[in-house]
């Protein structure tokens, strides 16, 4: 999954140029490969020395709770970061059995259902 993070609008997208994301769509128990780019005066560039990334998914409203998921290793190439976002961890499987809104819209586990309604949100922290 490609995405955008426009550092002057803080704003999520598909791409530079494109408008910013309202939703994405994700595969409860999948692995899913992020490619992770930054820009800033409508320019891509990578980050800064010192800066870490870390893309992770929560309940929604849920600011002190754990991580669902959390990806913090990275590799960059060239203006890229990339690294496998983990949906299949113990910290989700035990959200979807504790709260039936959120089973509702993850999916049961080990049907690979498509998480269309999602009710967690991305954190990205630079």
């Amino acid at each position: 999954m490609q995405l955008v993070i426009n550092l002057d609008t803080l704003r999520i997208h598909g791409a530079l140029n494109q408008p910013p994301l309202q939703a994405v769509s994700l595969i409860r128990g999948d692995t899913v490969p992020l490619r992770l780019q930054f820009a800033t005066g409508g320019v891509i560039a990578p980050l800064g020395g010192g800066a870490s990334i870390r893309v992770g998914i929560k309940k929604r409203d849920d600011f002190a709770g754990d991580f669902l998921a959390l990806q913090t290793a990275w590799s960059l190439d060239e203006e890229t970061y990339s690294g496998p976002l983990n949906l299949n961890t113990v910290a989700a499987t035990t959200a979807i059995g504790a709260a039936p809104s959120v089973s509702a819209a993850l999916g049961k586990a080990g049907t690979g259902k498509r998480l269309s309604s999602i009710s967690v949100f991305w954190c990205a922290f630079f």
